[in-house]
């Protein structure tokens, strides 16, 4: 199980990203101020939530990498390292790229 969460967990964190964003974004909406400091203030907190959990993914994936490792077991660490991190980068584009319109506006 803990292999399953490293490798999703970049894609994990978008998905919470985008999820809470949407959220505020719409009660913020209901309630008329949708673009007012407090939300943009959730959704900086939230972002700044994200991208450090992205980076703590990627610090995983780099650090899990050793070579020496027996000879079979090192090509699977690998793709699982790489897969991670590829995914943790990928987070954290998304992430940014999402809260962009909100922070921006």
């Amino acid at each position: 199980m803990a292999r399953w969460a490293f490798l999703l967990g970049g894609l994990l964190v978008w998905t919470a990203h985008f999820v809470g964003v949407y959220a505020v974004a719409s009660v913020g909406d209901v309630m008329g101020e949708a673009d007012s400091a407090g939300v943009r203030l959730v959704i900086g907190g939230l972002t700044a939530a994200c991208l450090a959990v992205d980076a703590l993914v990627l610090a995983a994936a780099v650090r899990r990498w050793s070579p020496v490792m027996p000879p079979g077991d090192q090509d699977v660490v690998g793709f699982w390292r790489a897969v991670g991190g590829a995914g943790a980068l990928l987070s954290a584009a998304a992430v940014l790229w999402q809260a962009l319109p909100a922070l921006l506006d």
